[in-house]
């Protein structure tokens, strides 16, 4: 058959037509998602996660656009990048710091909010140095699951098992979303939570003036607030700082919210636990979970990591900065207790879920696996006096006191004065000199003779005492002190008054030696504000969590409601307690006079 020179040239144009169209057709993202009906409607609030990898020569310029019908978390190469929950506008990232030569991953984590159509649709542009560009779009070559395991957002995840994303219809054609094709995309930073895969380090956590705190988690933040020592310590190392503190836990909690469902489902929870902290009005939410889902094993950590996801995407769309605790060991007591060594194993697994993932979203941490809780432990009778809990899980009154030194020492706010532990702060005077030095302390109206030193001191933060729970024996290492030293006193004994009262009876040669101060009005003023705030936290934990709450607000209302405008009147009681808390933090003037007394027996109180 003879083909004319026509025929010849309608061939070339509809093959060019055609090549022209299957380019086009390639740079057209479709709408993804886990099923077909997705397009229709979902099941409530279902997450899908997808996968797309693909390889480079050389990382140059890259750029995503995407958005997710309701809302995304996007990952590239186990880097977190960015969140949103607007679907009506598409983003547009610059990812080029993320991307190596080889293998990369764009991993994308999709949640559909209730019951409405469900969609993905994503454009990748990938630029070469010579100007040539390459695109990457959402089609069926992704790999979906509903089912979120444990690291599923990095490289060296198995996704074998994973479906072929389903394509719902192309971008701008299908319903409902065709109206964003008309809509440019929004040029957006990445999140001030993402880091380059070069090493990032971590800020310290620190304690703003006007912070208002928040502290989630189980059994272990729920009885900080009957102890109050890490609120006091906390109060204290920032005595000109205006620090408040709301304590949220719920013995048994975990990420899910899990303890606060009452008669409930886990979502209910959830949702109680995102209300209670929006009510606080937080700016820093402290989180510690972990050791109670710990017990779940290695099949429960899956569920840890997604839950802890879901958790930090919450905290992460408001305006709270968070910080993790690491959970501490569990303790050996000892006798018929158990050794405590598999369940230590496990928890260390949730422990390095909880490390990478703060490491992936550069969340402060304070760690406390590897040091609060020795290992392995002492089993001599002196070291048992000093254990740190009840019963290997729970902290004693003695571990939460210990745990306020070792997180102001993590936190970077020591009591102590650096190197001279335990000393809260010293002074020396030397009277044959007459001059002096001080540390930790301001001095005023200093008076000296050879057996007379009268002086004004204000500390620059308060001294917490002993932990009143144990006897002078079980104290430790951990006594925080005033150092007083006088030198160049005749020989004699000497009364030590602070604002007239005695607290010590010494020598001359002790004075001169140093002697410790374990009591005094700055550590009956610390204890004075450690009970201001135990009673706020008692006022505040029956404001949010009455315990007659079925029958105020549940479904036993009916009996007991017109009850429910009792609970609004903790608040007055709860600013007046502050009141004194911000009153009761600043350290004050205090008279000491050191003078001999002829006559009085040698011995020291």
């Amino acid at each position: 058959m003879r083909v004319g020179a026509s025929n010849v040239a309608f061939v070339i144009v509809v093959l060019v037509v055609v090549a022209m169209a299957d380019v086009v057709l390639a740079e057209t993202p479709r709408w993804i998602w886990a099923s077909e009906q997705a397009r229709e409607a979902t099941s409530a609030d279902q997450v899908a996660v997808f996968r797309r990898e693909f390889e480079i020569e050389q990382p140059t310029l890259a750029w995503i656009t995407l958005t997710c019908d309701n809302e995304y978390t996007l990952y590239v190469n186990g880097q977190r990048i960015a969140s949103d929950g607007a679907w009506e506008q598409r983003e547009r990232y610059e990812i080029s710091a993320f991307l190596v030569a080889g293998r990369n991953l764009v991993a994308i984590r999709g949640r559909n909010i209730g019951t409405s159509p469900a969609g993905l649709a994503v454009t990748l542009t990938l630029g070469t140095a010579e100007g040539n560009s390459r695109k990457i779009v959402s089609d069926e070559r992704w790999r979906v699951s509903t089912q979120v395991a444990s690291g599923w957002y990095r490289v060296e995840f198995d996704d074998r098992e994973w479906s072929a994303a389903v394509q719902l219809g192309e971008f701008g054609q299908t319903s409902p979303w065709g109206v964003l094709a008309s809509r440019p995309p929004a040029e957006r930073s990445i999140s001030a939570n993402s880091s380059a895969p070069t090493e990032v380090a971590h800020q310290p956590l620190e304690l703003r003036d006007g912070d208002r705190v928040a502290l989630i988690g189980g059994t272990f933040i729920e009885r900080m607030q009957v102890h109050g020592y890490l609120e006091t310590a906390l109060t204290v190392a920032y005595p000109h700082r205006d620090i408040t503190f709301r304590n949220l836990g719920w013995s048994g909690d975990t990420v899910w919210g899990d303890a606060r469902a009452v008669f409930g489902q886990r979502q209910d929870g959830f949702r109680r636990l995102l209300k209670d902290l929006s009510e606080t009005e937080a700016t820093l939410t402290v989180v510690a979970y972990g050791a109670n889902e710990s017990f779940a094993g290695p099949a429960g950590l899956a569920d840890f990591e997604v839950g802890l996801a879901e958790l930090t995407d919450a905290l992460e769309s408001t305006a709270t900065r968070i910080a993790f605790i690491i959970p501490h060991r569990f303790e050996f007591r000892g006798g018929a207790l158990p050794t405590m060594e598999k369940q230590n194993r496990d928890l260390e697994n949730y422990v390095n879920v909880l490390r990478a993932f703060a490491e992936l979203r550069d969340i402060p941490v304070i760690d406390l696996f590897d040091d609060f809780i020795a290992e392995p432990l002492a089993t001599d009778r002196a070291a048992a006096m000093l254990q740190k809990t009840e019963n290997g899980i729970h902290l004693s009154a003695w571990g939460y006191w210990m745990l306020a030194l070792s997180m102001t020492d993590k936190l970077e706010v020591p009591l102590c004065l650096p190197g001279r532990r335990p000393f809260h702060s010293v002074v020396d005077v030397d009277v044959a000199n007459a001059n002096y030095h001080a540390v930790g302390t301001t001095v005023h109206a200093l008076k000296i003779d050879k057996d007379y030193v009268q002086v004004s001191l204000k500390d620059t933060k308060l001294v917490l005492g002993l932990n009143p729970a144990v006897s002078a024996p079980e104290r430790g290492s951990g006594m925080l002190s005033k150092r007083l030293r006088i030198r160049g006193l005749v020989p004699g004994i000497y009364e030590v008054r602070i604002d007239g009262e005695v607290v010590a009876r010494v020598d001359q040669l002790q004075l001169q030696q140093g002697i410790e101060l374990a009591k005094g009005p700055n550590y009956e003023q610390a204890e004075f504000l450690r009970q201001a705030i135990q009673k706020k936290n008692e006022y505040y934990f029956h404001r949010y969590r009455p315990q007659n709450e079925t029958y105020l607000f549940l479904f036993r209302k009916n009996e007991q409601g017109n009850n429910a405008v009792e609970i609004p009147q903790f608040d007055p009681l709860i600013q007046e307690l502050e009141a004194q808390i911000k009153e009761l933090r600043e350290p004050r003037v205090h008279h000491y006079q050191i003078e001999r007394t002829d006559g009085a027996e040698n011995e020291s109180k």
